[in-house]
Formats: structure tokens, C-alpha cells, sequence
């Protein structure tokens, strides 16, 4: 698990879009969603589900979620809405 991980994730759950969160972290749009694909193969869970206009995060991705504040709260804040 990697940093760039991270912030892709937490960007994409606070933008509900991969293409608005990989605005957010500077990345393109295929860059953000090979992070999220390598994420969710180390974790062994999907953390999206995926529509076509947005995401939602799923059971595991409520969980990540919210053990952000306990990892890396300090470290990466959630972006202003």
C-alpha cells in the first residue's frame, strides 16, 4: 500500500467520481484508476462500486474510510466540500 494509494482513494470517496478525484490529486483519469485497481487487489476487496456517474463506496470501502482518521487522518485531511 502506497501513499499515492491513499490520496487517490480518499480523493475519489470525498469526490464520489474517479475523474473528479484524479483532478484533485493531479493525475489522469487511467493513472487514478490503476491506483485504485492495485488498492483493491492488496486489500482483496472492491472499495467502489462503480456506476456510471459515480461511485459508492462499499462495505470494505465505509471501513477504509473510516480507519483513515486512525492511519493517516493527520497526514492527508479530507478536502474541503
Amino acid at each position: 500500500m502506497e501513499i499515492r494509494q491513499l490520496k487517490a482513494f480518499l480523493a475519489i470517496a470525498e469526490a464520489k467520481t474517479f475523474t473528479a478525484g484524479a483532478r484533485r490529486v493531479n493525475v489522469t483519469q487511467a493513472a487514478i484508476s490503476m491506483q485504485i485497481r492495485q488498492l483493491e487487489e492488496e486489500v482483496g476487496l472492491p472499495l467502489f462500486t462503480r456506476t456510471p456517474r459515480r461511485v459508492i463506496l462499499t462495505e470494505a470501502g465505509e471501513y477504509f474510510w473510516n480507519a483513515r482518521g486512525r492511519s493517516c487522518g493527520s497526514m492527508i485531511p479530507p478536502w474541503p466540500r
